[in-house]
C-alpha cells in the first residue's frame, strides 16, 4: 500500500514543483489577478498545510476500528472538483514570507523529503490522534496522505491558470 501512494505522492508533488519552476523569479509574485495568490503564495500555501499534516502523521496514532481508506473517495472528489473555490482555514492561508524562489524551493523540497521518508515508512493504517482539525478528526495516516496528494494537485491545477495569465500579461 505505501509503495503506491508514495509513489503518487512523490509524481504529484514533483508536476507542482515543474509548473512552479515554469516561473520566472519576479513571475512567481504577480497577481494574476486582484485579490488572487501569486504562485508563490501558492506555494506558501501548500508548504503550511503540508507542515501542518506532517505533524499529523507523524504524531500519537493507535490501529484503526475501520477500512483505513474509508474517506479516500469523498476526499479525492472534493478536492478535484474544480468546479468550485475552496476557502483555506486561516492558519494556513500564505503571508507573502517567501522572498525568493531558492527559498521556496527550499521549503517546498525539505518538507515533501520528509513526508517521503515517512510515508514509505510509517504504518498507513493507523488512526491519528493529534489532530486538532474538525474535518480530519478520527482520520487515517493513509486518509492524510490522499488529502496531500488531492490538495497538491488541485493547487498544481491553479498554478498552471495562473502561469497561462501570467505568461499572457508579460507579453502585452
Amino acid at each position: 500500500m505505501n509503495k503506491e501512494v508514495l509513489s503518487e505522492f512523490i509524481k504529484v508533488n514533483a508536476d507542482f514543483n515543474n509548473t512552479l519552476n515554469m516561473f520566472e523569479e519576479e513571475q512567481l509574485f504577480m497577481s494574476p489577478q486582484p485579490g488572487s495568490w501569486s504562485a508563490a503564495e501558492v506555494a506558501e500555501h501548500v508548504v503550511l498545510s503540508d507542515q501542518g499534516m506532517y505533524r499529523f502523521i507523524t504524531g500519537n496514532s493507535v490501529p484503526t476500528k475501520r477500512k483505513p481508506d474509508a474517506h479516500v473517495n469523498e476526499i479525492r472528489e472534493m478536492f478535484l472538483d474544480f468546479s468550485f473555490k475552496m476557502n483555506s482555514p486561516e492558519f494556513i492561508i500564505p503571508k507573502g514570507i517567501f522572498t525568493s524562489k531558492k527559498e521556496i524551493d527550499g521549503n517546498l523540497g525539505e518538507i515533501v523529503a520528509m513526508l517521503t521518508k515517512q510515508i514509505g515508512s510509517i504504518d498507513l493504517t493507523q488512526t491519528c490522534l493529534d489532530i486538532d482539525i474538525p474535518e480530519f478528526k478520527e482520520s487515517t495516516r493513509l486518509e492524510i496522505v490522499h488529502f496531500l496528494i488531492v490538495h497538491t494537485q488541485r493547487h498544481h491545477h491553479q498554478l498552471q491558470k495562473i502561469e497561462a495569465i501570467i505568461k499572457a500579461m508579460v507579453k502585452h
